[in-house]
């Protein structure tokens, strides 16, 4: 069947009536076909982001327990039990904040720049992992004073000492220590966001 639709010419135009169903019938099942990708991609990314998270969870967990085990219980209570010396000195740094470095400082300085050593713990030994390298923490060093590493907190850092605290910019410690560690704990950098590493 044929009708006439008005033109905006003037005049008029005849339209059928089965090609503006078909017409109609068309742009439906685009729109419907579109909205249907649409829910498939929400269902997708909703999955992706679960996933995201799941495993943020799970690199999350396993950096922690690589983590733990780094240093034996030993080894941390022997670090933390240690009475040092009124002229020792205590390299205390938050990781990533240039502990290396200043243990760096600190032994050139002591030794007149005696760099005979494989790595640098060998001579400014860490506190905690003393113990666990086979060091004995209140052992005489290489120089005097004599120096070590510490990540701990004033709480439980070895007192009647003498420190240094280096200190850094927040937001590049955080950046450093999220692309050092969980490579170091054997994971994937990105197996860890920034989000979950921030918790």
């Amino acid at each position: 069947s044929r009708r006439r639709m008005p033109c905006a010419m003037g005049g008029g135009r005849e339209v059928s009536t089965v090609g503006a169903v078909v017409v109609a019938s068309s742009v439906g099942f685009l729109l419907l076909h579109a909205l249907r990708q649409r829910a498939e991609l929400l269902h997708l990314r909703k999955a992706h982001e679960a996933l995201l998270k799941r495993r943020d969870e799970l690199g999350l967990a396993l950096m922690r327990v690589r983590n733990s085990l780094m240093h034996s219980p030993a080894s941390v209570a022997a670090g933390r039990a240690f009475v040092p010396r009124p002229d020792d000195v205590f390299i205390v740094t938050y990781p990533k904040c240039g502990t290396t470095w200043m243990m760096q400082i600190v032994h050139t300085l002591r030794s007149g720049g005696d760099m005979d050593f494989g790595e640098i713990t060998e001579v400014v030994p860490w506190d905690i992992l003393a113990h666990d390298c086979k060091q004995n923490i209140d052992d005489p060093q290489v120089a005097s004073p004599r120096g070590f590493k510490s990540h701990e907190s004033w709480e439980t850092v070895a007192k009647g000492a003498k420190y240094i605290y280096v200190a850094r910019d927040p937001l590049d410690a955080f950046a450093s220590f999220h692309k050092f560690l969980p490579p170091y704990m054997g994971l994937e950098a990105d197996d860890v966001s920034y989000e979950a590493f921030a918790r």
